[in-house]
Formats: structure tokens, C-alpha cells, sequence
């Protein structure tokens, strides 16, 4: 496995595609991924190599 993988921000990592690309990639990428809601209750998979934020895009505040 290479040292310096890809990084990417996903954000929508609670819905059905993000999920999915989440399982599919996690060997694959560094992901910063973004849900509305914590990783457990998203089924955002735990993974060294996924950092889960839980961030609502339309709620400025939940940016900062």
C-alpha cells in the first residue's frame, strides 16, 4: 500500500452514495467525509483512514 494516498472531502457520507463509496474506496483513499449525523447512527464505516465530521452543510455554524 502506498505511503501518500489520495485525499479527498466527501460530503453527504451518511447517504446512500456516499455510504456506499465509503466501503468502496476506504483501502483505497484518505477521506475527510461529512454526515448530518454521528458516525455510528450514519453507518459510516470506522476505518483509519476515514475522519467523520458531523457537519449540516445548511447550518453555517456546524462549518466553523
Amino acid at each position: 500500500m502506498p505511503e501518500s494516498l489520495p485525499r479527498l472531502i466527501l460530503t453527504g457520507a451518511s447517504g446512500i452514495v456516499g455510504r456506499s463509496f465509503l466501503h468502496a474506496a476506504q483501502d483505497r483513499v484518505q477521506v475527510n467525509a461529512n454526515a448530518r449525523r454521528p458516525q455510528q447512527k450514519a453507518a459510516v464505516p470506522t476505518h483509519p483512514k476515514i475522519n467523520c465530521l458531523q457537519v449540516d452543510m445548511g447550518q453555517p455554524e456546524s462549518l466553523a
